[in-house]
């Protein structure tokens, strides 16, 4: 049993005879991971990283750090776009704390005033995995091994698709100077946390035009 902390790995890869915490049995312990668990010789750690928090004077789920960076961005006067994503249900409450912040009510920063910061509850989207048929590759007999699925963007309440496919999503965020995604989570659950079955990176081609994620 580790009785000093242990140095900190910066690998790329996982060291040998080891995984992710909440890929073993163990991983119903995650949330109390440092509470008399295994991972307790980092409580310690915890504490100090929460009485730092404490001390913020706008105390919430937004690192200090990210209101600094914020102002620095603006202080460039290049235009920006902020995605938020998350699995969870803050997005609302993040999307506040944000536009609090662009009006200047953040009390370590008033005097910043910035409308185009602001997000709105109707620039909040649903992400959705989506199974399809691919047209490009129907085997015959077999529509099996030809199916493949797709992300799709819908509104807050799930009652519109905003856009469906990697190159309509693309071009519906470039519309937007700031916005916030819900993930499909539920999704990436049944598929074991796969990587490839969590949040989509959407990244355009500049070189070649193309639309890629």
């Amino acid at each position: 049993q580790e009785t000093s902390l242990p140095p900190l790995y910066t690998g790329w890869e996982w060291p040998p005879g080891c995984c992710p915490y909440y890929r073993t049995k163990y991983k119903d312990l995650s949330k109390r991971f440092v509470d008399k668990h295994h991972g307790h010789i980092y409580k310690p750690v915890l504490d100090a990283c929460e009485e730092a928090l404490q001390k913020n004077s706008a105390p919430n789920h937004i690192l200090p750090a990210f209101y600094h960076t914020l102002e620095q961005l603006l202080a460039t006067k290049e235009p920006f776009r902020l995605i938020f994503r998350t699995f969870g249900s803050d997005i609302e409450e993040i999307a506040q704390i944000v536009t609090e912040f662009a009006q200047g009510k953040h009390p370590d920063y008033p005097h910043i005033h910035c409308a185009h910061l602001e997000l709105p509850k109707e620039n909040l989207y649903q992400g959705r995995w989506k199974c399809v048929l691919d047209s490009e590759s129907v085997n015959e007999g077999s529509q099996e091994s030809s199916k493949k699925y797709i992300y799709e963007l819908w509104n807050a309440n799930e009652s519109q698709v905003v856009a469906s496919g990697d190159a309509a999503i693309i071009d519906f965020l470039t519309q937007h100077t700031i916005c916030g995604i819900r993930d499909d989570y539920p999704f990436w659950k049944e598929n074991g946390w796969e990587p490839t079955a969590g949040k989509p990176v959407w990244i355009p081609n500049c070189a070649t035009g193309s639309k890629e994620s």
